[in-house]
């Protein structure tokens, strides 16, 4: 199960709404501020913003600038964050994109998101079919499977090139659902293929 998982935010607009983005995070970029504090999420009769709207119990900014920001949060992705801050910012902007490419900090999911013309698409992997597919492009490159012993499974920690393999994975998610957002496609195909 999830405990923190890494959110890497971006927004393709133009700069009225790359300029709010960018006071969104750098207002909310803080030691004791999270997206909870973000001013044009929607607020209860207590003036609380709801975990819905945030799809974690906590998230917090690492990083920002007017282009990305980089949201630790707790359990799940901020996939309602990023719906709520896409028509937000499509006030400025009627064709702006957010994304949102997030992993599990222990690689139990790892996928992206694409917000673009009211609709939020996204698509995940799970580490059961991630180290599935990292073994089969190890095979097809005709690469060895690191072990300590015969009687060991794959350990993707061990394997030097998985880091840099995970961030492929997350770039394809993203670039297929981009393709089906520019294209104009409803229905979104995970990627399935096993080449790096």
């Amino acid at each position: 199960m999830a405990n923190h998982v890494d959110n890497f935010i971006t927004v393709v607009g133009n700069e009225a709404a790359t300029a709010e983005f960018e006071s969104i995070f750098s207002s909310i970029f803080s030691e004791d501020k999270g997206l909870r504090d973000a001013e044009f999420l929607p607020r209860d009769e207590d003036g609380q913003v709801d975990i819905n709207s945030i799809g974690a119990k906590w998230a917090y900014v690492e990083d920002a600038s007017e282009e990305y920001a980089s949201v630790t949060s707790a359990w799940s992705a901020v996939l309602p964050f990023i719906e709520l801050l896409g028509d937000h910012l499509t006030g400025f902007d009627s064709d702006v994109k957010v994304t949102c490419k997030y992993a599990d900090e222990g690689w139990g999911f790892v996928g992206a998101a694409v917000y673009h013309d009211s609709f939020l698409a996204s698509d995940e992997e799970y580490y059961e079919d991630l180290v599935e597919v990292r073994l089969a492009s190890l095979a097809s490159n005709g690469e060895e499977v690191l072990k300590d012993s015969e009687d060991e499974e794959y350990d993707p920690w061990e394997d030097d090139g998985w880091y840099d393999w995970i961030d492929t994975r997350q770039e394809r998610i993203l670039d297929d659902l981009l393709e089906s957002c520019n294209s104009g496609d409803d229905l979104v195909e995970p990627c399935d293929d096993v080449a790096q």
